[in-house]
This record gives structure tokens, sequence and C-alpha cells, in this order.
């Protein structure tokens, strides 16, 4: 309900009459369960009508739920005054669900992932373990974008966890994976600003796909925006060092072509002396990008969701920006405008 004067229209009234519910039923029908119901209408010269469902699965292990599933219905005047029903035109619509999810707690498999809907985008993720590997995926896909409504773009990343394999001197080799963009590049600085929120971690080894998958989804246009015949790809490895591994290490290269920049991430946790009673607790994500056509480098870290004796937060950020071009001085970088680190640094 809107009301509105203006010196101009003088005394205004808008508004509408829609109608929205949402009620939790908790409705057990055999194996399903009716968890939740939408209900929207829109009167008007064409009613619309949609009714949601949240329903949920339970077979033993395994565990299902859809959710947004429905029916829509549009009520319309029939031009010609001989509709379906009488005057009116009434046409059904089978509503795709929003969202579709999945867990599975079984002795051999656990875990669970889910594929989310909107519109044109498709978001997945996978997290499972399978005896003694997990498996982690994630992946976003554009079937349209904005400037061609034929194009797609996708956004993937694959990693295994396994049991640890020696490499020497106290190192151990925990993790493989992979990163893979088609039609997109890679904004170093905006990955940067970033690694305070974990963008790093989130990027190379999503082990949580629903806390990842906000992040990336909100960011993804700002990490890897879109860039028609550009490819982003490269290898993803955790590493761990020290016994009970105290200190680990998720390291990424990738390399966008033909956009021409080479991107190192990484990732350090740190639990001293001993994961089970921490004194230190450090989190560090470290990126580093070479921009050969510029003749630039720009070296970023951030501590983030640190803290000493389980109460002190620790906080920091370093940042370094070289150009070597010798006929033009660069412009900060938004990073280094952005950096809450002194004038004088």
């Amino acid at each position: 309900f809107e009301l509105a004067w203006s010196s101009v229209d003088g005394l205004t009234l808008n508004g509408s009459a829609d109608l929205a519910l949402q009620a939790a039923l908790g409705l057990h029908l055999g194996l399903l369960v009716i968890d939740e119901a939408e209900l929207s209408i829109e009167p008007g010269e064409t009613a619309t009508l949609e009714l949601r469902l949240t329903i949920t699965v339970v077979i033993g292990p395994f565990t299902a739920q859809v959710e947004g599933l429905g029916l829509q219905a549009v009520a319309s005047v029939s031009p010609d005054g001989d509709g379906a029903f009488g005057p009116f035109d009434l046409t059904l619509v089978v509503l795709p669900p929003r969202q579709l999810a999945f867990a599975l707690e079984g002795e051999i498999v656990r875990g669970g992932g889910f594929l989310a809907i909107d519109d044109d985008r498709y978001v997945g993720g996978l997290s499972l373990d399978v005896l003694a590997v997990g498996i982690d995926a994630f992946a976003i896909i554009d079937t349209s974008l904005p400037d061609d409504p034929d194009g797609f773009a996708l956004f993937a990343t694959l990693t295994l966890r396994f049991p640890s394999v020696p490499l020497g001197f106290g190192f151990a080799l925990s993790g493989l994976g992979g990163i893979l963009a088609l039609n997109r590049g890679i904004d170093a600085e905006a990955l940067a600003l970033g690694l305070r929120d974990g963008a790093a971690d989130a990027v190379l080894f999503p082990s949580d796909p629903l806390r990842d998958a906000d992040l990336l989804v909100a960011q993804l246009d700002e990490y890897f925006p879109l860039l028609g015949g550009n490819t982003v790809v490269g290898p993803v490895a955790e590493i761990s060092w020290g016994v009970g591994e105290i200190i680990t290490a998720e390291l990424g290269v990738v390399v966008s072509l033909p956009q021409g920049q080479i991107v190192v991430l990484g990732s350090i946790e740190a639990i001293l002396p001993d994961p089970d009673a921490p004194v230190l607790e450090l989190h560090l994500d470290t990126l580093g990008a070479l921009d050969p056509a510029e003749g630039t480098l720009l070296v970023v870290a951030s501590l983030y969701d640190s803290r000493l004796l389980g109460v002190i937060e620790l906080s920091g950020d370093a940042a370094l920006y070289v150009s070597l071009s010798l006929i033009h001085i660069s412009k900060p970088t938004r990073l280094l405008r952005r950096s809450r680190m002194p004038s004088s640094a």
C-alpha cells in the first residue's frame, strides 16, 4: 500500500492485492513428509495462483528433499468470451523445484549434495566420503548470458582427499584436484579482496558445499567475470606437515588464456601445538598474480578467523604491487586503495 503526494500529481494511491502464505505442515504420508507449503495469488485481468511444496523422502540411510515443486494456474478472460471455463481460459503449468538435496549415512558411503535452480543458473555441490577417500565437487552453470541468450558459462572444481602420502621431511600429500572455468576470466584484485572471507579456501577445496556456495555464487561474477572464449584451468593440491597435520596448506596454480594471467592461490591453516588442545590457531589465505602482458605482479595475504589462547582474535593484511613497465607508472590497485595499512606502508 502506497500513499504519495507531489506538487505535480497531487495525492496518489498505489498498491496491490497480492497474497502470499507460507505454512509448515509436517504432514507424514508413508515415506513422504510434506514439510512446507507456499501459496501465492496475484489478482488482475490475468490472475495467477501458485502452490509450491517442500517434500522429504526418507528411505533407510538415504534422505532426499525437493524444495519448491509446484503447480501454477493462470486464469484470463477469453478474447471471444468462449473459454475453457465459460468466459475464462485456464492454463496449468508444472513448476520445477527450486532445489534438490540428498544426504546418505551409510557404512561405506556418507555425505550429501544439492542442486539449486535459479532461472538460467544451475548451482550444484557434492561432498561424499567413500571409505577413506573424500570427494568434493562444486559447479555453477549459466545457460544464458546477458549479451548472448544462447551462450553459456561454467565454473567447476573437483577435489579428492585421501590418506596422507609421505613426501619427505615431514610433508605429506593429502589431496588433489583442479579448477575449470569456461567463458570466464579471472579478476585477481577481486579475489584478493575476498581473501578475508575465505575465498581461496572456498575456490580450492570446497569441502562444505552449502557454505561455499553462498560465498561463490554471490561473488562469482567478480572473482571470475564473464569473458567469451576464455578458459581458466589449473591443478590444486593439499599438503600437510607435522605430527597430527598441525599445518595444512591448500595450493592452486591457475592460468587464464587468452587473457594471459597466472594466479597462485593458497590457504594455510596452522593449529599449534596440538589440534585437540590448540594454543594458537591461524588461518591465512594468500594470492599471487602475474600479468606478463601488463608487466605487473600482485602478492596479497590475509589473516582471518585466527585466535591466540582461544580468546584473543588475530587479523592482518599484507600487500605488494610491482609494475615492471618502464614507460609508465601504474595506478594503485583497488586492493591497495582499500587496504587498512597506513599510507606510509
